[in-house]
């Protein structure tokens, strides 16, 4: 059997993407991490548009916080951009790591091409 190509590679990526159990789906996790990151703009148009403090204290004890008591129109335009980035910077974490796990599978296949290889369902299938 020969080594896998890069798009033998690829396609493997985006067939345990797209088949992941809910709950296990490698992109929640990136997802979960891009949120957190961008925690300082969610919080203050979150707390804003739900009319409650949903991290308890107030946003000026939170020293990350860039924003605070913003109007509703300040809130929903800062959480549209939250969401948007969000998006975004989702697709361009999962591009950047499928590129390197399929520069490491090349290098892999490169050095053992005979490697036993398991059958891949189709993405397209």
């Amino acid at each position: 059997m020969s080594a896998p190509t890069r798009d033998e590679i690829r396609e493997a990526i985006a067939h345990r993407i797209s088949t992941a159990w809910p709950g296990d789906n490698p992109a929640d996790a990136i997802r979960e991490a891009i949120e957190q990151m961008a925690d300082f703009m969610y919080g203050p148009s979150a707390d804003r548009l739900t009319g409650e403090r949903a991290r308890g204290p107030s946003p000026r004890e939170w020293p990350a916080d860039l924003w605070d008591d913003l109007r509703n129109p300040e809130a929903a335009a800062l959480d549209q951009f939250y969401e948007e980035a969000t998006e975004r910077a989702l697709a361009r974490c999962i591009e950047v790591a499928t590129e390197e796990l399929v520069t490491a599978g090349m290098a892999f296949a490169r050095a053992f091409p005979d490697a036993p290889r398991a059958m891949v369902p189709s993405v397209a299938a």
